[in-house]
């Protein structure tokens, strides 16, 4: 994976973006998502910013290569989601061990119990399987939450891929699966782009396209759109600084 630059500068906005998005590729990322309800920003961030700084998130990162992004939420009752990167599971498992001893860990998500409603709070883990362009590079995301049936996730890909393919994007696209956590849902897909306009233009066009509606009669009966979320990136931690 390319080093987390999605809210480089802090992932500073830029307009490098892969020139072949028809052709999708398989993912190397390995995520746990953790959304949030704020109640109080300020307090919240300043939670992060205070571990971040600690021996034991540079120890984390050193031993890891963790990088994490946090976003603002549109379109759900999370307001906050903080994403934490991997590059495979054993380095997952490394890093939750680290994570988990840390007391300055503990007083991290001690602190958000008083600055987030935690009955709203939940996290899920993901892998990467396919993606178009870097996802890395883009600052606004659309997240489409899905619900596959039992056994047709191929068949799902290969519809979605195909429609995909036929769309002209100018950020990135891919699928997710959740391997733990898929109370909610069983996949999540994503539009990225660097710019809220570029990303509903993109959107808009894909609605209104003939292969839009070819794809709907084709997986109409294998898969529920739960969700469509706005993700816009805040601030970026990367492991190296």
């Amino acid at each position: 994976m390319k080093k987390i630059i999605l809210f480089l500068i802090i992932f500073m906005p830029i307009n490098i973006f892969s020139d072949d998005h028809s052709s999708l590729k398989p993912g190397n990322t390995f995520a746990e998502f953790y959304l949030f309800s704020v109640t109080d920003p300020q307090k919240f961030v300043q939670a992060i910013d205070t571990f971040d700084a600690s021996d034991c998130a540079k120890n984390w990162r050193d031993s890891t290569g963790v990088n994490i992004g946090l976003y603002a939420i549109g379109g759900g009752v999370h307001s906050h989601q903080v994403l934490v990167v991997y590059d495979s599971y054993d380095q997952m498992q490394e890093g939750r061990g680290i994570f988990a001893s840390c007391p300055e860990a503990a007083q991290m998500i001690k602190t958000f119990e008083s600055s987030s409603d935690t009955s709203k709070n939940y996290n899920y883990m993901t892998e990467l399987l396919l993606q178009a362009g870097d996802w890395t590079e883009n600052t606004n995301f659309a997240l489409f939450e899905m619900k596959l049936d039992a056994g047709k996730e191929s068949y799902f890909i290969d519809s979605w891929s195909q429609f995909m393919s036929s769309q002209e994007i100018s950020g990135s696209y891919g699928i997710n699966r959740i391997m733990f956590g898929n109370k909610y849902h069983s996949h999540v897909l994503f539009v990225g782009t660097d710019s809220l306009k570029s990303l509903t233009d993109s959107m808009k066009n894909a609605y209104a396209s003939d292969s839009y509606v070819k794809y709907l009669k084709e997986v109409g009966e294998v898969r529920s759109n739960l969700n469509t979320k706005l993700v816009q990136y805040v601030k970026f931690y990367p492991a190296e600084r």
